[in-house]
Parts: structure tokens; sequence; C-alpha cells
């Protein structure tokens, strides 16, 4: 786990970019592969047979196969090569890791390495403004426990939690997506495949896709900004250490360089097997998979009453999606990636009581006077010009921002923020 520090003012000069390790340019080495066979392959895609209009943007969905190729971690190995066999011995291995004493870190640092590659389908979801040509595109990575629909919200037919909403009504697309292993698209193994740097390969083999006009029917985009919430961010702010070019700017809420242990972060979630928790609902998924306790749970880890509602944590519940271990353990990896090589803008935009990645609380840091926990993620981006590196804490929010009645706000601090910055 990682604990929380502050980092030296973002106003410091000539930042020293940490090394780019053997094991991180096989990873870059690797990507550059996967779009050689991208280009060399294409794209597949099978258009789903549903469009969904809304007041402002015109959506479609779509599934395409992305190939992609990393490094993951032999997590496997830590189970005896299969998933644990029963929800008592999941929620035991996660006693034992977190007691006093445990060895875990030291056994995960010493885990040996695999390669993986594969094409595996994912489900897409593409909204435009109804007349003209976007502006730029929106590319949307949910967190943890959401899928696509996260970027727009239809809350009992009230579409104002909807990001896409209020993009399309600025003249913008966003394409979002359920990662894999998550809702509609494949779900292969959950521990050795299903993991940060495989997803931050196909984040980028995607953005690859839309950059070249080989996504479905998408045509090319000239301006892509890379959006992510929660382990969405985690994985938007992994991709620049494999393709620095890829994003013309990065909005990453729901996040900061810290990703706490306390008891309102990763725990709060209570996660277990997601087979076990809702089993018409997942009943037959492995034992890989795993999704949060109970609403109040989920109250915990993404709310903030009242300034959610009754409607939207009820909503929250009914559509959460479950999450691989493999990405649970490999959440904090991408923190070790380079991304010297970025220098587009970058926005840090979270909920002020945050419990995932503030603790509930973002303004308490050691750092100087008038920053906050969200300014931890300056050292993530050592090459991007203060002026273009901004934060912004969203007031009375938690961690699931756009449940938010807040939301609405938010969203046009974000779309201010990439119109000031590209387009």
């Amino acid at each position: 786990m990682l604990s929380k520090k502050g980092y030296p003012a973002s106003t410091r000069s000539q930042p020293r970019p940490p090394l780019l390790t053997a094991y991180h340019q096989q990873q870059q080495n690797m990507f550059i592969l996967s779009l050689i066979l991208i280009a060399y392959l294409g794209v597949s895609t099978l258009a789903a047979p549903t469009t969904r209009p809304t007041s402002s943007a015109s959506c479609q969905t779509f599934y395409a196969n992305i190939y992609a190729e990393a490094t993951n971690l032999d997590l496997a190995s830590c189970y005896g090569g299969q998933p644990p066999a029963s929800s008592q011995v999941w929620i035991q291995s996660q006693v034992d890791q977190m007691r006093a004493g445990s060895t875990w870190a030291d056994e995960f640092a010493a885990l040996p390495k695999i390669n993986v590659s594969g094409t595996y389908q994912l489900y897409f979801e593409y909204c435009v403004p109804r007349s003209g040509k976007p502006k730029a595109v929106f590319l949307g990575i949910p967190g943890l426990m959401c899928g696509s629909e996260y970027w727009n919200l239809d809350v009992n037919g009230n579409t104002k939690y909807s990001f896409a909403e209020s993009a399309a009504a600025a003249g913008y697309a966003t394409l979002s997506y359920d990662r894999l292993g998550n809702r509609h698209s494949a779900h292969p193994d959950g521990l050795n495949v299903v993991q940060s740097s495989y997803e931050i390969a196909q984040a980028a083999a995607i953005t690859a896709a839309l950059r070249n006009g080989t996504l479905h029917n998408l045509g090319k985009f000239d301006k892509i900004i890379g959006l992510g919430h929660s382990y969405g961010s985690v994985v938007t702010s992994g991709v620049p250490s494999i393709a620095p070019l890829a994003y013309d700017a990065i909005v990453l809420t729901g996040f900061s360089g810290n990703v706490t242990a306390g008891p309102l972060g990763g725990p709060g979630i209570n996660a277990n097997l997601a087979n076990v928790v809702d089993k018409s609902r997942f009943g037959t998924l492995s034992n890989a998979y795993l999704i949060s306790s109970s609403i109040y749970n989920d109250q915990i880890e993404f709310m903030h009453y009242p300034n959610c509602t009754d409607s939207t944590l009820n909503y929250f519940n009914s559509i959460k999606t479950e999450f691989s271990m493999g990405t649970l353990f490999t959440v904090y990896e991408p923190y070790s990636l380079s991304r010297s090589d970025y220098t587009h803008p970058v926005l840090v935009i979270t909920g002020n009581m945050d419990a995932a990645f503030c603790d509930g609380n973002c303004q308490i840091t050691s750092l100087q006077s008038g920053q906050t926990q969200l300014d931890t993620a300056r050292d993530l981006f050592p090459a991007v010009p203060t002026a273009d590196f901004e934060t912004i804490t969203i007031p009375d929010t938690a961690h699931g921002i756009n449940f938010h009645e807040s939301a609405p706000s938010a969203y046009q601090d974000i779309l201010t923020f990439v119109k000031n910055k590209v387009a």
C-alpha cells in the first residue's frame, strides 16, 4: 500500500524525470509492436443493434476487437495457479496480507513477470453532438465498479449526470468503453491477463485506432483527450509511458498521487467474489472477479450525502460492475512508470471528500500552503509545464463524482480546461 507523502512544490525548476527501467522499456517496445500488428490487421468491429439518442448527444454502441500485449505479473502463483477456491479463502488472504508483520509486499515485489498478448472484444459507446463536427473526442475510461455508462448516466430519465451530454452540448464527442473483464466486454483470466499493464496497452491501441481512423466507423481524430475516473485515471495516466503523443491533454477525475490504504479507501469496498455477492448477475464468472459487498460499502467508497441522493445511490448499486483481482492487485503499478516524454496539459479534478485517493479529505496534506493531495500527482508528469498542470477539488463531493449533484459544475470545469488548452 502506498503511504501519503508531500511532494515538492509544482513550481520547482528542471524536475528530474524517473529512470526508464528495463521493464518499462520492454513495455514500450511491446506497445510499438502491437501498433505494427494493428496497422497490419486493422481493428475488427461488430456493430451493436442499438442506438441511444439523448437531448444533446446522438449515441451508438458497438463492439471492437482490440489487440494488445504487455508484461504482467504472475498473480496466479499466489493462489496455487488458480483463483481462490471460495469467499473464505479470498477474505482470509486479504486479512493475512494486511495484518501486522505481513511479508506480502516483499512477496508481491518478487513475483515473476509473464508476457501477455491477445485480441479481446470490448464494448464501446460513442456520443457526438447532434449537429456539426466534434472539436475533439474524449476517450473515457471508467473505474473499477463502473462500465461505459459512467460517462453517460441517465438516472430516472435525468441526464444532468451525463458527461457525454455536457460534452456534446459544448461540441465534443465522447467515446467510452467497458474495460476488459467488465460488463459487456470479454472476461479472460482475471488474475494474469486483466491487469493494469495490459489495460494500458489496450487504451493506447484504442487511441492509435482513433488517430488512424480504424475504429469502427468513427473516422480520424486529430484531437484526443484522455479522460479517466479512479482506476480509469490510473490507466489513462499510464498511457503516456508507452505512447507519449497519444493524448493532446489528460483529465484525471477521482485521482491523486496517493492511493490510500485507510479504512475509507480500498478496504471500504469490502470486496468479495462477484459470483457470491450477486449470483443472479455474476454467477457465471470465475472466482477471479470481485464486487463490493453491499450498497452501504458503495456509499462509504463513492458517495457523500446529502450531495448524492437516494436515487443516485440506488442507481449506482443497480449498475455497479465486477472487476478482476488482477486490476485490484496492480492498481499501484502505473505510479512507477516514466512519463518524462509527455508534455501536454493535465487536469486533476477530484471530490474534496474522496475516500480512495484522499482518505476522505483532500485538504489534509504535507505540501505547501494552498496545495491539496491532488498536487501529489505533479511528480507523475515532470515534463508538463507548470502553466499546463492544474488541480480542482469539488466541494461536498466524494469519489463517484458523476453521481453527485455537483457533477454538472465539474463537467463545466473540465470543458473549460479543454477549451482553453486544446480546442
